[in-house]
């Protein structure tokens, strides 16, 4: 997820409970600051989170955290050493495992990649899309972690961390790509602004995840996937297994190795005036509720891409 792609929802548009900004605050404000506008202290910063992630770009959720710059490398010093070890590693991999299970045995999946041979798109082409989803589905289930790791502490629940946490290996993040070329919204055919549009509000969000954006080049197999997948997404198992993964992305979180506590009265203490606060807490709920309905999109995008998997029963 990166910025650019803006634009507003409707106030009405209706998103599911699980996926609201705030979950009891109000909304965040979501200023994406771009590397361009960064100050230089917080480019270093967006450069070593990169480099530690092994992510060609700034993802979104710390963009959106550069709005206060202070907060940005606070909650990355804290995370950091938990990035570095196998043990988050490990985690995510639980995380891509149980995503993978609710879409083959909870809704199933069109096969996409039949699909897209008959409307003319090369093995090549479709090489390259599996290859860009398989990036996002290594790195989207680390920053679900993150996200959860900073929600579970600003709500009141401090990670605990292990006394041996030192003692464990650590994990280097390879990175998958060296440049991720996307279709901004202002650059886009028409077609895929209108499932732009839809995205955002499914999401419940002001901006296209850089997930989508990376498929919108390839318009007709944002096309295909999109309006096979935003029926189930209307299913309660889709809801429910979305909200099972957020719960399960909680629960690992309070067992990463290295602990904190960090509270929105730690933020009042290091200066924070409470308008930042509640708009730093919102900020973290809204990308902790986002993240896991995205890796389960994104990986029945991947699994329709096989080719061999065929759709579980209709519910």
């Amino acid at each position: 997820m990166v910025e650019r792609s803006a634009a507003r929802v409707p106030a009405s548009s209706r998103v599911p409970y699980w996926m609201r900004a705030s979950r009891g605050r109000s909304r965040p404000r979501l200023e994406i600051v771009t590397e361009e506008d960064a100050s230089p202290a917080v480019r270093e910063c967006f450069d070593e989170i990169t480099a530690t992630l092994g992510f060609p770009v700034v993802n979104v959720i710390f963009r959106a955290f550069a709005r206060y710059p202070r907060f940005l490398a606070l909650s990355w010093d804290l995370l950091k050493p938990n990035v570095l070890t196998q043990d988050l590693f490990d985690k995510t991999q639980v995380l891509r495992r149980q995503a993978q299970l609710l879409v083959r045995e909870g809704l199933g999946v069109g096969d996409h990649r039949a699909v897209l041979r008959m409307r003319g798109s090369s093995d090549d082409a479709l090489g390259r899309i599996r290859a860009v989803l398989d990036f996002f589905l290594y790195g989207d289930p680390f920053l679900l972690l993150i996200a959860s790791a900073l929600q579970s502490s600003l709500s009141g629940h401090p990670l605990p961390g292990k006394p041996w946490a030192h003692l464990l290996p650590l994990h280097t993040n390879p990175t998958r790509f060296q440049e991720l070329r996307l279709a901004e919204m202002e650059e886009a055919p028409p077609a895929v602004r209108t499932i732009y549009g839809e995205i955002m509000q499914a999401h419940g969000g002001n901006f296209v995840p850089t997930d989508y954006r990376a498929l919108g080049r390839w318009p007709e197999c944002l096309a295909v996937v999109w309006e096979d997948w935003k029926q189930r997404m209307q299913r309660p198992a889709y809801e429910a297994g979305v909200r099972q993964l957020n719960e399960l992305a909680l629960a690992l979180a309070q067992d990463l190795p290295f602990g904190f506590a960090l509270s929105a009265q730690t933020l009042g203490r290091a200066g924070f005036i409470p308008l930042q606060v509640s708009d730093i807490l919102a900020t973290v709920d809204f990308f902790q509720g986002l993240l896991p309905a995205l890796i389960v999109n994104i990986t029945a995008f991947r699994i329709g891409l096989e080719g061999s998997w065929r759709p579980a029963p209709s519910a």
